[in-house]
């Protein structure tokens, strides 16, 4: 039997709340843990946690910033990000800044014409 030991943060059968709450708690874990440790008044900040988890299991770091980061994304990042997903293929993989760009390229290209409209 094959177990993934990050299978929890990656179990789609667990509410995605409760997985980030867990993966956040893990995160003030360590952070206290370490803090503790050092016998320190002031706690070690989150990004040396997040360094500290990545170099315990660079797998286990992915699964919890990809549940973390996600709850931060506004819909429009999620938009394009899902946009590029769906055009991507094999061979072309779309970056979501490519699209915004090409975007406000039209755009801007719109604009310059409706000056030139107004202009005559």
């Amino acid at each position: 039997m094959d177990i993934n030991k990050n299978d929890y943060f990656l179990n789609d059968e667990i509410p995605e709340d409760e997985r980030r709450d867990t993966a956040f708690q893990t995160v003030n874990a360590i952070r206290e843990s370490v803090t503790l440790a050092k016998n320190s008044s002031l706690p070690i900040t989150y990004e040396f946690a997040f360094s500290i988890i990545y170099d315990l299991d660079k797998e286990l770091y992915e699964s919890i910033i990809n549940l973390l980061v996600s709850k931060n994304e506004n819909e429009i990042v999620k938009y394009y990000k899902e946009i590029a997903e769906a055009l991507s293929s094999e061979d072309n993989i779309l970056d979501p800044i490519d699209l915004i760009q090409k975007e406000l390229n039209e755009l801007e290209d719109i604009l310059k014409t409706k000056k030139e409209i107004i202009h005559i």
